[in-house]
C-alpha cells in the first residue's frame, strides 16, 4: 500500500489539452512576428532606411505581435464553461481535468485481463492487410492515371498533374475510411469532427492550387487541368472508396456471423430440457 502510494503522489500532473494548444499556438505567433520583424529589417536594410527609424519599427512589429488579450479571452471562456458546470450541478476543483474528459475521444477497458494478468492488450485482425491493398490499390491508380495522361491526352506532365490530384483525394478517401475498421463512412457522423473536415478541405485546396497556379506547376513539373481532367482524377479516389467499403462490408458480416455462432450454444445451454 505504501509503495502504491507512492507511486500516486510521485505523478507529475500533464499539461491539459486547451494548454498544449494554448503553447502551440504561442510558438506560431512567435514564429510569424519573427518572420516579420525579418523581413522588415532585410527590406529595410536593402531600401537604406534610416536604422533608428527600422530598429523602432521592428521593435513595435514584435510588441504589436504579443496577443496581450488571449490570456482575458481563454479565461473568460473557461469562467464561461464552470458557469454552465455549476448550473448542471457539476462543481469541479479543477477544470483542467473537465478539459481533458472533454478531449477524450476513446476510452480503452480490458477488465478480465487487466485484473488477472495486469497486461491490456488491444488486437486487430485485418489492419495490416487493409492498409496494404489500400495502397496497392492507390498506386495502380495512379500509375493508370499517367498512362491516361500520355495516351488519352498525349501528355506526360498532364497525366502527372492527374495522378497528383488523384493521391490527394485518394488520402482523402483513406483518412475517412481509416477512421472505423468495419463502420461505413457513408454516414453524416463522418463530418461530426471539425479537425477532419478542415483537413480534408485543405487537401483538396491544395490539390487544385498544385495543378493550377503557376508556381506550383514550375516547382512540381505539373500543368493546368481542364473539367474533364479532373473527372479523371476523380476515378481512383471513387474506386478506392467502393472497394474500401466493400470490404468493410465483408468485415461486417464475417463479425455478425461469428457473434451468432457464439451466441448460438450459449442460447441453446440455457434452453429449459423438455
Amino acid at each position: 500500500m505504501g509503495k502504491i502510494a507512492g507511486l500516486v503522489t510521485a505523478t507529475k500532473r500533464s499539461r491539459s489539452p486547451l494548454q498544449r494548444e494554448l503553447d502551440g499556438m504561442t510558438k506560431v505567433f512567435g514564429t510569424i512576428a519573427f518572420l516579420a520583424v525579418a523581413v522588415i529589417a532585410i527590406f529595410g536594410i536593402a531600401r537604406g532606411q534610416d536604422s533608428t527609424t527600422l530598429v523602432l519599427l521592428c521593435i513595435s512589429t514584435a510588441i504589436a505581435s504579443i496577443p496581450t488579450g488571449l490570456p482575458t479571452f481563454v479565461q473568460a471562456m473557461l469562467s464561461s464553461g464552470a458557469r454552465r458546470l455549476v448550473e448542471a450541478k457539476a462543481v469541479v476543483k479543477s477544470l483542467s481535468d473537465v478539459e481533458t474528459l472533454g478531449g477524450t475521444t476513446v476510452i480503452n477497458s480490458d477488465k478480465t485481463g487487466t485484473l488477472t494478468m495486469n497486461a491490456m492488450t488491444a488486437t486487430t485482425t485485418g489492419v495490416m492487410i487493409t492498409v496494404g491493398l489500400a495502397g496497392l490499390a492507390i498506386t495502380i491508380g495512379l500509375l493508370s492515371m499517367i498512362e491516361v495522361g500520355q495516351h488519352l491526352f498525349g501528355s506526360v506532365p498532364i497525366g502527372q498533374s492527374i495522378a497528383f490530384t488523384a493521391f490527394a483525394l485518394c488520402l482523402i478517401v483513406a483518412a475517412v475510411e481509416c477512421r472505423s475498421e468495419t463502420g461505413t463512412a457513408l454516414t453524416t457522423a463522418t463530418f461530426d469532427s471539425k479537425q477532419m473536415n478542415w483537413a480534408m478541405l485543405g487537401e483538396f485546396v491544395l490539390a487544385v492550387l498544385v495543378t493550377q497556379m503557376d508556381v506550383f506547376n514550375r516547382l512540381l513539373g505539373t500543368t493546368q487541368l481542364n473539367l474533364r481532367q479532373f473527372g479523371w482524377a476523380l476515378i481512383p479516389a471513387l474506386a478506392l472508396l467502393v472497394l474500401w467499403e466493400l470490404g468493410k462490408y465483408v468485415a461486417r458480416r464475417r463479425q455478425e456471423t461469428t457473434q451468432v455462432a457464439h451466441t448460438s450454444p450459449a442460447a441453446a445451454g440455457a434452453a429449459p430440457a423438455a
